[in-house]
Parts: C-alpha cells; sequence; structure tokens
C-alpha cells in the first residue's frame, strides 16, 4: 500500500490493531461470553446479567466479537458464530479457551518485551523450573489446561506417523499433561511410557493417566529432567515443546544426556516451533520465537538446522525433518542413535 509513491501507514496501524482483536478475544474467553450466548440467541440484557457486566459494556464487547467473525447479530440479540461455537464454547469437546487465557496472560511479558530482550530473559515469573510452583494457581492451571487442549490433535497426528512399532520403553521428557504420554500408549498397546514432569505439573499428568485408564502403562514421575538420572536403554526419547524453553548450552547438553540414555538403534522425537535455516520463516514461528523468549530463559524457536546439528554433535543421525499441516505452528525431527 503506497500514498504517491510512498509506503502507507495502514500496515503500521493494522499491526497495533491485532492488539484490540486479541484483546477482545481474551476478554470475551475469561468473562464466559461464548458460554453465555451458548447455542441460543440472547440480548446483551442477557449475556450481561449472566457474566456479571453492565449491558452497555456487553455490548460493546459483543459488536467488537460481531466484527471479528466470533460473534453473530440476529433479531433477538447475537449468537455465537459457528468458529466459536466449537473451539471456545466450553460445553464443545474442541474447546480450547484456556489455551486462549494462556496466551492473554503472557500480554503482561509481552508488554516487557523491549526489557526482556535487553536481558536476554523473562523480566517477571517465567514459565518453567522453579517459578511454575510460584504461578498463581489459576494461572497454572491455564498453563497446563491450555497445553492439553492445544495438544490432543497434534498427539494423534505423531501417533499415526512416528515409527514406533515393536518400540516397548518411551520415555517423555516434560511431558506436561501427559496427552503425547497417553496418545501414543494407546496407538501402540505394547508401548509403556515414563513421564518426567515438575511437581505442579504432575497431578494433572496422573489425572489423566487414571481418566484414560493407562496407569498399568504410563507411569508419571516427579523430576526435573535436566537434573534427573535418565536411565539407560530407552527404545525411544520424546522432547515435545522442550528445546524451545532452553537455551543453547542446556538444549545440547540435554540432548547428550537423552543420546546416552537411548538404547543402540533408539529413536529421538523431538517435536516443537523450529523456524527454517534463515530464521525468518515461517513468519508465525519467527513471532512466536519472541514470545518464548519472554516467558521462559533463552526461550527461543531455533532453526531447525541448528537443532539438527545439535542431534548430529551429540551422535544421534537425523533421519527426518517436517512440518504438521497448517494451522499448527510445529514441526517434527526424528533421529536414531
Amino acid at each position: 500500500m503506497t500514498e504517491h509513491g510512498r509506503p502507507s501507514i495502514g500496515p503500521i496501524l493494522e499491526l497495533c490493531g491485532r492488539f484490540q482483536q486479541f484483546a477482545a478475544l481474551v476478554a470475551a474467553c475469561r468473562l464466559r461470553v461464548f458460554a453465555a450466548l451458548g447455542d441460543g440467541e440472547h440480548p446483551a440484557e442477557v449475556v450481561a446479567a449472566r457474566i456479571g457486566a453492565p449491558a452497555h459494556t456487553t455490548r460493546q464487547l459483543l459488536n467488537a466479537l460481531v466484527a471479528l467473525g466470533l460473534c453473530k447479530r440476529t433479531p433477538s440479540g447475537y449468537r455465537n458464530a459457528p468458529l466459536a461455537a466449537r473451539f471456545l464454547d466450553p460445553a464443545s469437546p474442541a474447546y480450547v479457551g484456556d489455551f486462549v487465557e494462556w496466551f492473554g496472560d503472557g500480554f503482561a511479558a509481552l508488554a516487557t518485551l523491549d526489557e526482556a530482550i535487553r536481558r536476554g530473559g523473562p523480566v517477571g515469573l517465567s514459565q518453567s523450573g522453579s517459578d511454575l510452583a510460584r504461578l498463581p494457581p489459576e494461572r497454572l492451571e491455564r498453563y497446563v489446561r491450555g497445553m492439553e487442549q492445544i495438544s490432543v490433535g497434534t498427539a494423534r497426528y505423531l501417533a499415526e506417523r512416528v515409527p514406533l512399532a515393536g518400540r516397548r520403553r518411551l520415555l517423555d521428557l516434560g511431558g506436561g499433561p501427559a496427552v503425547f504420554a497417553c496418545t501414543l500408549a494407546r496407538h501402540h498397546p505394547e508401548l509403556h511410557v515414563e513421564v518426567l514432569e515438575l511437581g505442579p505439573v504432575v497431578p494433572f499428568a496422573r489425572r489423566r493417566v487414571a481418566a484414560e485408564g493407562l496407569a498399568d502403562r504410563v507411569v508419571v514421575r516427579e523430576a526435573d529432567y535436566k537434573t534427573a538420572d535418565l536411565g539407560e536403554g530407552w527404545d525411544a526419547v520424546l522432547l515435545s515443546q522442550v528445546l524451545q524453553t532452553e537455551a543453547p548450552e542446556a538444549g545440547q547438553a540435554l540432548l547428550r544426556r537423552v543420546a546416552a540414555a537411548l538404547a543402540p538403534g533408539g529413536l529421538l522425537i523431538i517435536h516443537g516451533v523450529m523456524t527454517d535455516e534463515d530464521g525468518t520463516s515461517p513468519p508465525h514461528v519467527a513471532l512466536m520465537s519472541l514470545f518464548l523468549l519472554a516467558l521462559f530463559p533463552g526461550g527461543a524457536a531455533y532453526p531447525w538446522t541448528e537443532v539438527a546439528a545439535w542431534v548430529r554433535a551429540a551422535g544421534l543421525h537425523v533421519d527426518h525433518f517436517g512440518r504438521l499441516p497448517s494451522p499448527a505452528l510445529t514441526a517434527i525431527m526424528l533421529a536414531r542413535k
């Protein structure tokens, strides 16, 4: 867009407006607006009463959600658009509202991104290590639930494509709420999985394992993968969304320990956000790198070629790299000992 051959200010204004769009989405999730609408049509006054807000401010938010395509204006008031009904109404099995709210928690971190860049890491509490226990309980739950909601489809995708047939023991480092562990174990009945996770997250993981009836094949161990004894003889090790939360030196040190823990012929599965070699593409992954920097000490979306070099330096052979289908931001790398 140009004005008489000169760049227009329009793209800058559009970038600023994206903050407003996301703020409206987060506010609607936190206020449970989509739950208040449910599968019906309601005037602003009814929605306002259900969320505990004045009618005039509720109407402002609803009108903004209409502008975003998340709600529809009707003669009777407002209703959820199909997108919101599927993903933002807590009554839907595909609900990802906790994930949206977790991103909203990152607002404060992003507001200090300039200082994080100067310091080389988060300004306030990070979302890893000992800081997890210091997070407010509701924020920790949003974080874990959000990761759970966004991981279900990805875990299923990996379970159907990662060559785990014939492998019996898998170590899942930093396995979060055990979505990947349970999905892989269910897809491969001969597989036994051990999840290593920090104390605050362990109850979430154990609840999921119990709910899925997999306690006989999925074990959750409270441990810090940075210092814990990883054992040896593992047929496979999974690092999902792990290396992107670590500084390069820590990531390389972890890969060396993982290599030592694998059995000969063992498989390393790396899943996470990684840029192309240039560090600038895909664009959404390059932007996610700044979000990781604001939340995790040393957090970054590293170029996949750099990660592959770390893997080779640890003594493993890289067999495969590929990106998950859109809209996923993540990629997968497979390596063997």
